[in-house]
């Protein structure tokens, strides 16, 4: 399975989780003690948080050699703190999510469009009144980490937004990356040696790059969703999946006052090409369009079954869109069939209900994209939740359709 977010549980904590009271003794019978390891597995389940215990850390780091916490250098995550995907590569502290994120995406975009030559990019925050801490804290924590190796850029920050601009590099390496076999080594070997990382490997978008490599765009924008683990949520859903009358104090070290959910565009502008030639090296693939959005599509839409404690959720997929706080199951299926719209053979979106008390429901509608190079599945577990695609469309609707036959959702 993979997880979006990971905990390491110290000994301490984990030996105080192992003893929690869910009802006091009486003289009539003993206490009742929390199962934790149904509370481990139920956030695999429906939150796809990893908690790992103590004994298990050095067999998980093992196993998961790939992974950084916090920056590019650190191997070796703090206990009793709660990490947030960045890439499966890179994990950070949920708390800091807003500032390494960006930071992070700010660094890489901009290292690799300075190579075809990148005349500045913005970042531009929307909806930034979401954002509860000082934003001007927060621009300037990016700035000083996104702006490291970039002595001649020029920055420029405004309220939602941060600016940089490069001066003409004499030396433009499209061509050059045109004509390479393995692109992705050839970024590598050309990133300055602080960027020399498979931390930002599995975040390089070739089809994005070959808008300005192969297209010769000189202007275009990119979107991206910015939300880390709702613990207010996490632990509602512990306390009426185990009928707790307190949070067991697992994210006691984690600020409820830090939750985003953020669309952030990235908008770049490039130095007219001086390229003369603009036709496709024979080597290279032309990376796949687009789907075509007709006027007369007519969206062929399917959701699965209902149920009252379980549901499906797309796996091999990435997620690159969510809607949080939606307040009706209507709004809900409608925000399902735009985002399906939007890529009918790619897209395939989860519908996560959760009780508000005393007497109402919300819902989060979730957009996942089929991974490269793999074939997009559900999985059936714990949560009330559905899945929605176009049943024509859909690149892998047997897979889909197969598996939610055999667990009773079709």
């Amino acid at each position: 399975m993979e997880y979006d977010s990971l905990y390491f549980l110290s000994t301490n904590n984990g030996l105080l989780m192992s003893n929690i009271e869910i009802e006091k003794a009486t003289v009539f019978k003993a206490a009742l003690q929390l199962n934790f390891d149904l509370c481990i597995q139920h956030l695999a389940e429906t939150q796809r948080m990893k908690i790992i215990k103590n004994d298990e850390k050095d067999k998980f780091l093992e196993e998961n050699s790939n992974i950084f916490y916090d920056d590019d250098t650190h191997k070796h995550p703090q206990c009793d703190v709660l990490y947030r995907i960045v890439n499966k590569n890179y994990f950070v502290k949920n708390d800091e999510y807003f500032e390494k994120f960006t930071a992070f995406y700010f660094k890489l975009y901009s290292t690799i469009f300075s190579f075809f030559g990148l005349e500045n990019i913005s970042m531009v925050i929307h909806n930034s009144k979401s954002l509860i801490s000082n934003m001007n804290i927060k621009l300037d924590a990016v700035i000083a980490t996104a702006s490291v190796g970039h002595n001649k850029s020029k920055i420029n920050k405004e309220e939602d937004s941060i600016e940089i601009g490069f001066d003409k590099n004499s030396k433009n390496l499209t061509e050059s990356f045109n004509n390479t076999d393995d692109k992705l080594d050839f970024l590598y070997k050309n990133m300055p040696s602080n960027l020399q990382n498979t931390i930002y490997e599995p975040s390089i978008e070739l089809d994005l790059i070959q808008k300005r490599t192969i297209k010769n765009m000189n202007i275009f924008k990119h979107s991206k969703k910015l939300e880390n683990t709702n613990i207010i949520e996490v632990e509602l859903g512990l306390k009426q999946t185990f009928n707790l009358n307190q949070n067991i104090g697992l994210f006691a070290k984690s600020s409820k006052e830090k939750m985003i959910s953020q669309d952030v565009s990235f908008d770049f502008r490039f130095f007219p090409s001086e390229m003369l030639n603009t036709e496709l090296p024979s080597i290279i693939v032309t990376p796949k369009p687009e789907p075509e959005r007709e006027n007369d599509y007519n969206m062929d839409f399917y959701v699965s079954k209902e149920a009252s404690l379980s549901g499906p959720w797309p796996i091999h997929c990435n997620e690159v869109y969510v809607r949080n706080s939606v307040n009706s199951k209507q709004e809900a299926l409608q925000i399902a069939r735009e985002q399906i719209g939007v890529n009918p053979p790619e897209n395939i979106i989860e519908i996560v209900e959760l009780f508000v008390p005393p007497f109402s429901w919300t819902y989060t509608v979730k957009t996942f994209h089929i991974k490269p190079d793999t074939k997009a599945d559900v999985h059936i577990g714990n949560g009330r939740r559905q899945v929605a695609f176009d049943k024509t469309l859909f690149k892998y609707k047997d897979n889909v359709i197969s598996t939610l036959k055999g667990g009773g959702y079709y």
